[in-house]
């Protein structure tokens, strides 16, 4: 073993977003001569128990990021920007001639953002003849050529770390390990500072000081989404209200080896946290049903902020062991406006236990009991809501509906599994609505494109016979005939119900664009008001390759419906009519062979 070092890094740092310092003491390994371990010059370092870390943020002044006067960079610090897909994986440029230094009358240590902009430079300075160019840092006298180069270029700062600067002009902002930027903040560099310091306040090692990126303003939001009505949208009455389905991408899954082509620092939760919740409320939900939040941050973050919005909420975890350190599991949640509901039955569903007691119940082995155990046990959950309307004026419409969450699994090689899964929520839920004639709001992310048997059970309360998932069954965990797996919910799909289609797209990766989420329905006691649009390609790649990106935080999209609970309801369809589909079904076999009749390249089977 060897000397100690104190490891420090943080993310980028982004206006209104929370940033943490993350760093660690340890020590160094020394390489062994002729295989002969060296001694350690010094002990290792204290348990962490014995010592704390602290955390100093130092606000420096403002640096030049680029030496041409006219990039765009230099001026504006919006992430779009900043980030590489705008720059287009630029490099850096510094000249290393002193004589064409001294034309473009630039600093030895003045860097370009890009060639594009070393180019703009050079074509400025071949313009004005040679003579003097308006760089950032440059000195504004006639007589700068009698200056030495240090003196004429105050402000330009060499970039090797190991240069002596000022230290008034570094001013302590925080000392807490996590920072959030304000808006003074923008476009200014940062240090941070940590030092390891005993339990009785004595220095134990350092300090050790990084520089950080220039701070960058909050991202803008993306651009508003269209309300698509539906034709009878206007008559009515009864209650209203909108429901929004939403898989904000857990952390955990956030990783550049799934996202390579989106920046490091826009994959942290703190930035896309600040842009999840804002999406959330500028969407003007009353119901909230997300997927994919984390344990940890549904506490810290999640849950807090949109309190401060009007919402109560609730989660229900993954049934597997956490990744990594406590809370680093996924799972559902569900939150409402405490203004207008009230919960009044709450529920979660184990598919895993509901797994067990099925595969002890109709396996005729100890090996196919273990076979399809093997196959069913993937950890998904559910979450059901009865909530209680609070309204003035009770003779509106029903005053209790039921609402549901889930998120089924995700491997493209496991139909017979979400099948399974989805025929099993279906059972619960008819327990629980049809003997109280209860309407239904059904929400989630059920990793099934419209082609799928999944999407045909939900819509049309049945699957066909030749259905190509059905021979997927290896474990045979479906029901041996046709007339058992179905149900009689009469669900409708809000999207298909107002626009005849389900949308192109709920989830666009590099991988895979297609639909997987949805927001179901009862037909015979809900109506579909209108549904927001999905972000058009366009918008997508004006900021990214595909999501997440800098201005949307989630590799799905938002979805939301106005519903109306009671008044006048359109006819539904006749929940024996078995095979009819619900609305939007006659397109479906078009929409089947034009969009969704390729590979189901699902994202990597990660949850």
């Amino acid at each position: 073993m060897g000397s100690w070092h104190l490891s420090v890094r943080t993310d980028r740092p982004v206006e209104g977003c929370e940033v943490t310092a993350l760093a660690y003491l340890y020590q160094k390994s020394i390489k062994k001569k002729n295989g002969i371990p060296v001694e350690s010059p010094q002990p290792p370092p204290p348990p962490t128990s014995e010592y704390e870390l602290r955390f100093r943020w130092l606000r420096g002044p403002e640096a030049p990021v680029c030496a041409y006067d006219a990039c765009p960079m230099s001026k504006n610090f919006s992430p779009l920007v900043w980030s590489t897909f705008a720059r287009k994986q630029e490099i850096s440029v510094q000249c290393v001639d002193d004589m064409m230094r001294r034309r473009m009358s630039i600093h030895r240590s003045s860097v370009f953002c890009g060639p594009k902009c070393f180019q703009g430079a050079w074509s400025t300075s071949l313009a004005n003849g040679g003579h003097r160019l308006r760089a950032a840092g440059a000195s504004e006298g006639p007589q700068r050529r009698e200056r030495s180069e240090s003196d004429a270029f105050p402000s330009q700062r060499p970039r090797d770390d190991s240069i002596e600067e000022d230290p008034t002009a570094w001013v302590e902002v925080c000392t807490n390990k996590v920072f959030n930027p304000s808006p003074k903040d923008v476009g200014r560099r940062f240090r941070l500072e940590c030092t390891a310091v005993r339990r009785d306040g004595s220095p134990l090692f350092g300090p050790r000081s990084i520089r950080i990126e220039p701070v960058l303003a909050a991202p803008p939001p993306p651009p508003r989404r269209r309300l698509i009505a539906s034709p009878n949208a206007s008559s009515g009455g009864g209650h209203r209200f909108r429901v929004v389905s939403y898989n904000v991408l857990a952390e955990i899954y956030a990783t550049q080896h799934a996202y390579p082509y989106c920046d490091f620092w826009a994959l942290s939760w703190g930035y896309r946290c600040a842009n999840l919740v804002r999406e959330i409320q500028d969407a003007g939900a009353d119901i909230v049903c997300l997927q994919e939040v984390q344990a940890d941050y549904f506490e810290k973050d999640l849950k807090p902020r949109l309190y401060k919005a009007g919402f109560d909420g609730v989660f229900k975890a993954k049934t597997r062991e956490a990744m990594g350190m406590a809370g680093k599991i996924d799972g559902c949640a569900i939150f409402w406006k405490r203004s207008k509901f009230r919960v009044t039955e709450q529920y979660s569903i184990e598919f895993n236990q509901i797994a067990r007691s099925f595969a002890q119940a109709v396996a005729v082995s100890d090996e196919q009991e273990r076979d399809m155990l093997n196959r069913l046990l993937k950890d998904n959950i559910a979450m059901v809501l009865v909530l209680e309307v609070l309204s003035r004026n009770p003779n509106r419409g029903p005053s209790h509906f039921c609402l549901a969450n889930t998120h089924l699994y995700s491997n493209k090689d496991f139909p017979d599994v979400k099948l399974w899964q989805a025929h099993r929520l279906l059972m619960e839920l008819e327990q629980l609505v049809l003997p109280r004639d209860m309407p239904l709001v059904f929400c989630g992310d059920f990793n099934s494109i419209p082609s799928s048997a999944v999407y045909e059970l939900l819509s049309t309360s049945a699957v066909s016979d030749g259905h190509p998932d059905l021979g997927e069954d290896v474990a045979r965990i479906l029901p041996p005939t046709l007339e058992a797996l179905q149900h009689n919910l009469c669900l409708m799909s809000a999207y298909a119900a107002v626009t005849g289609l389900e949308p192109v797209y709920t989830n666009y990766t590099q991988v895979f664009q297609g639909v997987l989420d949805y927001i179901w329905y009862s037909g015979q006691h809900l109506r579909p008001l209108g549904v927001l649009e999905v972000p058009t390609e366009e918008a997508i790649h004006s900021v990214g390759q595909a999501l997440p990106n800098v201005q949307y935080s989630s590799d799905h999209v938002l979805m939301s419906v106005d519903l109306q609970l009671g008044g006048s309801l359109p006819q539904h369809r006749n929940p024996a009519d078995k095979g009819q589909g619900g609305a939007g079904s006659s397109q479906q076999q078009s929409q089947s062979s034009s969009q969704q009749q390729q590979p189901q390249q699902y994202r990597k089977a990660r949850r």
